[in-house]
């Protein structure tokens, strides 16, 4: 795995990318994004990007569902980088 991550850095390096973005979708599906260093990515694959659950409480309309179990803070999840969906996005501005 460590040769893979390795290869893959060394790609995303000599293509101009500078800051990797890890989406989702939650559940009013919405994407949401956290941005990663590229230097951090080993990191992100690694343990995860923190990410508070209280999003999750939020309705498709942008409105907080005060009833909901998440409608405050409560946690953390960890969002695993999964290298087999990694896409170029504008390398000549950074992103995968």
């Amino acid at each position: 795995m460590v040769a893979a991550v390795d290869s893959v850095l060394e790609r995303l390096s000599a293509a101009g990318v500078r800051q990797v973005d890890v989406t989702w979708d939650n559940h009013a599906g919405e994407t949401l994004v956290k941005v990663v260093p590229l230097r951090h990515l080993p990191e992100a694959i690694a343990k995860g990007v923190g990410f508070s659950p209280v999003s999750d409480a939020f309705r498709s309309d942008g409105v907080i569902d005060g009833a909901h179990r998440l409608a405050r803070p409560d946690g953390d999840l960890r969002l695993r980088t999964d290298l087999e969906t990694l896409a170029m996005l504008e390398p000549q501005f950074g992103w995968a």
